[in-house]
């Protein structure tokens, strides 16, 4: 076995660029659960009825809803709305039942948002106008309205080339519980709704649905139902819904799904919509990087008897969080947090390279006009570089922070620790490793 090779290479990218939207590699990171952003920097008030006051809005496919923030023509969708599948228990692992003590108004199952199968697109086309959705939400004139639309999502505009970068257009497969919000001025008022299946959305990095794409309404989790609610209540159609004339054929409450995130996704595993096999979108694309989930087409790595299962976990020790792709070798079986994992002997013989590049941290950008730079006390080497106007030297926003750091690479093979590697991650650059099974 040979040892680790590390380089520097430039130009790795930055924050906000629309270019990097489209070449990040499929690599899934999952984490932590679900934790709502904090916010940053002022935002407007978000304003709601709360689940069930006002009934739950039923939203059918193909139909613009209950509101848009921006045009009442408005809608971000490039192709006709497909059909949903069957019930979810039928097509997707790891679907449960809500917890009986915190029902939520007509929704009666929960599934993690990387579920393989949970969502749908036809594979290599686009579902959803991302890049208009960004001209909408950076256009100085509707300053307030975009200030409103990430208010919903507990955000701060600032966030927006980073977040919607990571966003990916998918259709729901399945009836789905949210929260949607309408514009109201320049508030924006929670209601709580469901989406059926066939609508087309834009899910997070965590495969949580956060935009439905008629109309441009941001989308939240839904909340629990009110206190004393039972769960047989929380079903009762007539009793929950704002208009339980608009349920569709086949609708059925218990059957509605909430999605809940379980770690950071860095590829979807999808339905074809269209009548082929599943397959892989990553992360923040549009359909131009789709491909064969691990297992199939004609390029998959066949099982080898002799070959060993392997691992290489990377940890960050100091630093910015960390970006972590595979670069060489055969495809990984499976990534969990940071840690890829060649299983089923597929470790075979050769080089095996990753990148590791430093993720910038979000700052709060302004206050009363000026632009407000937080040092965090954990980074004694932290620099923000700034030059009188507010504006970075760099070229990466003064709302944007990096801090450079070490991290730590473990090759694990047949449960053995076969190399182990110290590396400095900087800023604004790409750093490689490679490890090569012999």
């Amino acid at each position: 076995m040979a040892g680790p090779s590390a380089a520097a290479q430039d130009d790795a990218g930055r924050p906000g660029e629309r270019a990097g939207r489209r070449g990040r590699g499929p690599v899934l990171v999952a984490l932590a659960l679900v934790v709502a952003a904090a916010l940053a920097g002022a935002l407007l008030v978000v304003t709601g009825s709360g689940d069930g006051r006002d009934g739950v809005v039923l939203e059918p496919a193909g139909r613009r809803g209950s509101g848009s923030f921006f045009d009442e023509e408005l809608d971000l969708e490039l192709a006709e709305a497909d059909p949903g599948g069957d019930p979810p228990a039928d097509e997707v692992d790891g679907v449960e039942p809500l917890d009986g003590d915190a029902p939520v108004a007509l929704a009666g199952l929960t599934v993690r948002g990387n579920q393989p199968g949970l969502y749908g697109a036809r594979r290599g086309e686009p579902t959803c106008d991302v890049d208009r959705l960004d001209e909408l939400l950076s256009d100085e004139d509707g300053a307030d309205t975009a200030d409103a639309w990430f208010g919903a999502l507990e955000r701060n505009v600032g966030h927006r080339p980073a977040y919607l970068s990571d966003l990916t257009p998918v259709r729901l497969r399945f009836d789905t519980r949210v929260t949607g919000h309408r514009l109201e001025g320049d508030t924006a008022t929670s209601f709580p709704s469901v989406l059926q299946a066939g609508t087309a959305v834009l899910v997070d990095k965590r495969g949580i649905p956060r935009v439905r794409c008629a109309g441009g309404t941001p989308l939240s989790e839904p909340g629990p139902a009110p206190e004393g609610t039972s769960a047989d209540d929380a079903l009762d159609v007539g009793a929950q819904a704002d208009d339980p004339d608009a349920a569709w054929d086949g609708f059925d409450p218990a059957s509605v799904l909430v999605v809940t995130g379980h770690g950071v996704v860095h590829s979807f595993e999808l339905a074809d919509l269209a009548g082929g096999g599943p397959f892989r979108r990553p992360t923040g694309s549009d359909g131009g990087r789709d491909q064969d989930p691990p297992d199939q087409g004609a390029g998959a790595p066949e099982r080898c008897q002799d070959c060993p299962d392997m691992r290489m976990a990377v940890t960050s020790t100091s630093g910015s969080a960390l970006h972590v792709e595979q670069a060489a070798g055969p495809n990984a079986t499976s990534v969990d947090g940071t840690e890829l994992t060649w299983l089923l002997g597929r470790a075979e013989p050769g080089t095996y390279g990753l990148t590791l590049s430093r993720r910038y941290e979000i700052l709060r950008p302004y206050q009363d006009g000026d632009p407000v730079i937080l040092d965090n006390p954990d980074h004694e080497d932290e620099t923000i570089v700034l030059d009188t106007a507010g504006t970075a030297t760099n070229g990466v926003p003064a709302w944007m922070q990096c801090v450079p750091g070490d991290a730590t690479v473990t090759v694990t093979v047949s449960d053995e620790v076969a190399e182990t590697a110290e590396l400095t991650v900087p800023c604004d650059q790409v750093t490689a490793y490679e490890f090569t099974l012999g």
